[in-house]
């Protein structure tokens, strides 16, 4: 069975209260923050408000946020791709 998801993207924690309305409807919350004083005060205002969340955070617990983490995986993609590349050409050949 397919798992229904929404996602709510706030680019600052200042927009928080705006979410209160929307997130209280969802049965869970997952929510990542960043790793920082104001990721742990967004997750105080939301348990404050009885909103069922989890913080995902631990995912990225070696990063600020996820887009540091999605930006790493990336890079170390791109240096995995460009190994293979040079070892499929056989080297330089110099």
């Amino acid at each position: 069975m397919p798992v229904h998801s929404d996602f709510l993207v706030l680019n600052s924690v200042s927009l928080a209260d705006r979410s209160l309305d929307i997130l209280k409807d969802y049965r869970t919350a997952f929510i990542y923050p960043d790793r920082d004083e104001a990721g742990k005060k967004l997750m105080e205002k939301y348990q404050d408000a009885r909103i069922n969340c989890v913080d995902a955070s631990g995912i990225y617990q070696n990063h600020k946020d996820l887009n540091e983490l999605l930006m790493a995986n990336k890079s170390a993609e791109e240096q995995m791709k460009k190994q293979q590349t040079f070892k499929k050409s056989g080297g330089l050949h110099l």
